[in-house]
């Protein structure tokens, strides 16, 4: 989870913003193969041409093919389950944070978690 708040987070306060358009690509192209090996190796040839296109940031771009990479080296039998659920809190997080209004420091991005953004953007606007 606080690396998919991550790559939203880059994903809505870097040039060019990624639209919801572009997220809905990416799993849908994820979610076209059958196969976890070819599903996730056909999301990341899709993020890299969408960056190349100037649709994705390239802080998310990477930080997107960083993890579904992980999850492909490291996943065993459960790789296309991690990356099915992976994208999807990408995506809840993305849809949350393109309608929000918050500041955040890009340096601060590394090392945030979801516990601290909930506490410092959410939990705290409603008090």
């Amino acid at each position: 989870m606080d690396f998919a708040l991550r790559v939203a987070i880059y994903s809505v306060i870097r040039q060019p913003r990624v639209d919801r358009a572009s997220v809905m690509s990416i799993l849908e192209i994820f979610s076209g193969e059958s196969d976890a090996d070819a599903a996730i190796t056909l999301t990341i040839a899709h993020i890299l041409r969408q960056e190349a296109r100037g649709e994705i940031n390239r802080e998310a771009s990477r930080a997107l093919v960083d993890m579904l990479l992980k999850i492909k080296e490291n996943g065993g039998e459960r790789k296309g389950e991690l990356a099915r659920r992976f994208l999807g809190y990408y995506r809840w997080l993305f849809e949350i944070l393109s309608k929000m209004r918050f500041r955040i420091d890009s340096r601060e991005v590394p090392n945030i978690t979801f516990k601290d953004f909930l506490k410092r953007f959410v939990i705290q606007s409603t008090r």
